[in-house]
């Protein structure tokens, strides 16, 4: 499998994940004056809970956990997919100029595969420093 092969599998994969989940946009919402206790999704439905099954602290995280589960919701996957699909359309336009790892295009596919290092299928020779 070549990178762009790979990348284009990846993409498909975190889309297939996303579109199964709730829809976004999500949010948190709690009692006045308390911590955020669920996350609910653009069709009004609990993606988590806090208080599941009236327990306090079934789920416990800090703000900034909380923020980052919401932004990155279902529909910023989706936006991204989209994004990395015209990215792969367009690599040839993209001029290469050599550098340490070969030609630009080159260079941006191996940033691309990056964040995939830990699959099956990820090639060593795409490895970039990070």
């Amino acid at each position: 499998m070549d990178i762009i092969g790979f990348l284009e599998a990846r993409i498909s994969e975190d889309e297939a994940v996303a579109q199964a989940a709730s829809p976004a946009p999500w949010g948190w919402f709690g009692e006045a004056g308390t911590p955020a206790s669920a996350l609910y999704s653009a069709d009004e439905k609990a993606v988590l809970d806090a208080y599941a099954d009236h327990a306090p602290g079934y789920l416990a995280c800090k703000p900034e956990d909380r923020l980052y589960i919401a932004q990155f919701n279902p529909g910023r996957i989706l936006a991204e997919c989209v994004a990395k699909r015209q990215m792969l359309a367009n690599i040839p336009l993209v001029t290469d100029i050599d550098s340490e790892v070969g030609g630009t295009s080159e260079f941006v596919l191996m940033c691309m595969a990056s964040p995939y290092r830990d699959h099956p299928d990820y090639q060593e020779g795409w490895a970039i420093e990070l």
